[in-house]
């Protein structure tokens, strides 16, 4: 989905995903580091990438932001809220991803998880917001934790354990 919010925080920014940040977008979700964390975990295309982009754009339930490090003035990764249902005030939580190594351990991830889901309480007026995440990636449920969420039930998917967590305003 086509937006224009902007997100300012303590050294980092998110903005709207465009289409010139796609080459760099694909660059990431396809190092191993990060991709071993997704449900499909395969390395994809640039083909792949750009049909993936042309379904987003035009979905309105889908808000993809890039995370920019404002010391740096770079791009350094990614997160999204993603299904959001404005009947039952609640959107899913995802893609979070920090694609520079220059990034890593900074708090980064926990900063614009913790940006995101002000955002969506306090601009999208969702009532809850809430995560699937692969059970063995502890950093990730240590970040999630840290935001406010909270672990609501376990699940398998495609033989991968998996624990869905949500945060309410």
């Amino acid at each position: 989905m086509r937006h224009e919010h902007i997100i300012k925080g303590d050294n980092i920014l998110l903005r709207p995903l465009n289409e010139n940040d796609l080459e760099t977008l694909m660059n990431w979700r396809n190092k191993d580091k990060i991709r071993e964390w997704f449900l499909n975990n395969r390395v994809i295309t640039k083909e792949e990438q750009i049909v993936w982009f042309e379904r987003y754009i035009s979905n309105n339930d889908d808000m993809m932001f890039i995370i920019e490090d404002t010391t740096l003035n770079l791009p350094i990764g990614v997160v999204a809220l993603y299904n959001i249902d404005n009947t039952r005030n609640i959107a899913e939580f995802g893609r979070l991803m920090i694609g520079e190594e220059i990034a890593r351990g900074k708090s980064i991830g926990y900063k614009a998880s913790k940006l995101i889901c002000h955002f969506a309480f306090s601009t999208l007026n969702m009532n809850e917001v809430y995560l699937s995440v692969l059970a063995n990636n502890t950093p990730a449920i240590n970040i999630y934790e840290k935001v406010g969420f909270k672990g609501t039930c376990n699940y398998i998917i495609n033989d991968k354990d998996l624990i869905m967590m949500n945060i309410v305003r």
